[in-house]
């Protein structure tokens, strides 16, 4: 009678304890983890090495990086959540986040601020009766740069076995797609800016942003000495060689009738007296962009009409560059030719070509690099090469720089505020050398308050936050984030929420 009495507790006891499925986070589908940089890295960290937080090492985990989102459907099956977070050991200085598990719209776990060098937190959550459960990692509100996260050990208990492709949440649809924009007349409106500023003897390049039903006509009254414009295409160029104010009058007809707009031409030290419009190429092609996909940015914006709302650049991002050591065989080659000016990768086979297809566009075309060695991404960038880019930039006829801090933390691993100031002064020095108005976009994830200091390294505009994504939960935050920056902006000078 003991026996079969010792045995029955045994079981029951035995019952209770054992878990359904343990789902680890490592072996789920990660391509819907949105990260502000770089896809998740399955037991490395975001850069590729071991785990390592405060360091103390992990085998198991995914390497993220801020603002990351990840979203799972447990369907009420769910258990306990456990984990292991914190900064990664590989982050610079400046690196700083903070975690949460959200269930179903409220806070579950927060770790507070957290920082490289600070000792991991360890999580354990109660998340029965838990339909939609979110990881997030945020930038701690002063910018993602260097916001290396780690979820280290990181598993979820179930009550029941589930398939693990019935966990991920990729997208959330809306049921009735739906259009605000009102469409746009047929008779002729001249849009955007009312102001251009460039400089005495540098190209002149704008072009005149008008709706309405094609074909139309352009024209313009008291354009000043040296400048043209195109009656088809509305493209003014030319050369002004004087400082001045210049009040010209635009005019745009079709067949329905005409419109005309007063405009301002300021020939002085400022460019980008208004807030630039673009579109960049890193969200949509990451490192797979090439030259084709450029000029399909191009002929898309030109198609779409946003042209005549005055968007204006095609941005190449991260990837145009030689990658030393790719596996790429495309982004392989000499880095600089023999006298060190800057090479193009192979996908990239002529850029003045490029640059030229962009212009007969009506639009404008950017670049992208680095003050440190390499990019983001590996390739090369303009580290001891300033002048010679700067140079190189205006010789294929780019019009606009995205400087990228990045792999400077590299050379100078002090952190401080004038190691990310000091080499935005330099590539300031090496554009004003050149006979070419380019905007210059300071990119260091709005860390330092960039803010306040943005305009005196020259700065046209520069970043007040870390990487946006296309979804609310970045939108929301880096939107309603930016309040009091707009006393730091002026014609020349811009905050940029990404």
């Amino acid at each position: 009678m003991r026996k079969k009495t010792f045995f029955f507790l045994f079981c029951t006891i035995c019952s209770f304890t054992i878990n359904a499925q343990t789902i680890w986070l490592d072996k789920l589908d990660l391509s819907a983890m949105k990260n502000g940089w770089r896809a998740p890295q399955v037991n490395k960290s975001i850069e590729g090495n071991t785990l390592s937080i405060g360091g103390q090492k992990f085998d198991r985990g995914v390497g993220a990086h801020a603002t990351s989102t990840f979203l799972l459907n447990i369907d009420g099956n769910g258990k306990r959540f456990l984990a292991t977070v914190g900064v990664d050991d590989e982050a610079s200085s400046v690196g700083s986040v903070e975690f949460f598990i959200v269930g179903d719209k409220k806070t579950l776990w927060q770790s507070g601020i957290m920082r490289k060098g600070m000792a991991p937190k360890n999580i354990d959550v109660d998340i029965k009766g838990i339909s939609k459960l979110g990881l997030l990692i945020t930038d701690a509100n002063d910018g993602n740069g260097a916001d290396h996260a780690d979820w280290c050990d990181t598993k979820i208990e179930m009550l029941k076995d589930v398939s693990l492709s019935s966990l991920i949440i990729k997208e959330i649809k809306i049921d009735t797609p739906y259009i605000l924009t009102p469409k746009t007349s047929d008779y002729p409106q001249i849009n955007g800016a009312k102001v251009f500023g460039v400089k005495p003897g540098n190209p002149f390049f704008y072009t005149v942003p008008a709706t309405g039903k094609r074909p139309i006509t352009f024209s313009a009254k008291n354009l000043p000495e040296g400048l043209t414009i195109n009656p088809q295409t509305g493209i003014i160029t030319g050369k002004i060689d004087k400082e001045g104010i210049y009040k010209t009058t635009l005019t745009a007809k079709n067949k329905l009738g005409k419109t005309e707009r007063e405009f301002t031409i300021s020939a002085g030290s400022t460019i980008c007296l208004t807030p630039p419009m673009g579109w960049n190429s890193w969200n949509c092609w990451a490192e797979a962009v090439d030259a084709n996909k450029i000029k399909a940015a191009a002929d898309a914006m030109a198609k779409s009409g946003l042209i005549n709302h005055g968007w204006t650049y095609i941005n190449i991002d991260d990837g145009w560059t030689v990658q030393p050591g790719a596996a790429d065989s495309m982004a392989l080659g000499d880095a600089r030719d023999k006298d060190g000016m800057l090479n193009a990768n192979k996908k990239f086979p002529d850029m003045k070509a490029l640059s030229n297809y962009i212009h007969n566009k009506g639009l404008k075309l950017g670049v992208y690099s680095s003050p440190g060695p390499t990019t983001c991404a590996g390739y090369t960038a303009s580290y001891q090469h300033e002048d010679m880019d700067a140079l190189r930039y205006s010789q294929w006829g780019v019009d606009y720089l995205k400087y990228d801090l990045c792999s400077y933390y590299k050379v100078d691993t002090s952190g401080s505020l004038g190691a990310s100031q000091h080499p935005y002064r330099i590539m300031r020095a090496s554009l004003d050398k050149v006979n070419r108005d380019i905007v210059y976009s300071i990119c260091q994830y709005g860390t330092m308050n960039v803010w306040e200091w943005g305009t005196e390294v020259g700065g046209n505009c520069w970043r007040t936050t870390g990487d946006i994504s296309d979804n609310w939960t970045y939108v929301s935050q880096i939107g309603f984030g930016q309040a009091g920056h707009e006393k730091y902006a002026s014609p020349g000078h811009w905050n940029d929420p990404d």
